[in-house]
């Protein structure tokens, strides 16, 4: 990563891009993935 940004094949903005793609990819995710155990185990839906 470092490389690249010495080198000029990254930069600042494509990092910050790339970070947030990222983070709205762990966030679909979590949201995506299954609820809370503990909710489900007590009949309460998790959205």
């Amino acid at each position: 990563m470092a490389e690249a940004f010495r080198s000029g094949r990254l930069g600042v903005m494509d990092y910050y891009n790339m970070q947030n793609i990222l983070a709205d990819t762990k966030m679909r995710e979590s949201i995506s993935g299954p609820g809370n155990q503990e909710n489900q185990a007590k009949g309460k839906k998790t959205e």
